[in-house]
């Protein structure tokens, strides 16, 4: 038989934020969307937590020399790509 290994409650729960960018079709700019998540760990479950929260603003790709949101991503060629978001003013 295994030990019981005591853990305080909840300690085995994590939560965050998830950051996702959703492309509009018609101008070709992108909306921030925001998520609430409460991970499990010894269970290896994640949940959404509430509604998804959509920026007003909205971004476009930039370079790399000024930007607010980076993501590194693996492109269709299986090479790693860096994406920039940046707010259009």
């Amino acid at each position: 038989m295994g030990k019981v290994i005591a853990r305080k409650p909840g300690a085995h729960v994590a939560e965050g934020t998830t950051v996702s960018f959703s492309r509009d079709n018609e101008t070709g700019l992108f909306v921030k969307i925001e998520q609430d998540t409460k991970t499990n760990i010894l269970e290896y479950t994640t949940k959404k937590m509430g509604k998804p929260r959509i920026s007003d603003p909205v971004y476009q790709l930039t370079k790399d020399e000024d930007w607010e949101y980076s993501f590194d991503i693996t492109g269709p060629d299986g090479k790693p790509l860096t994406l920039f978001f940046k707010k259009v003013k």
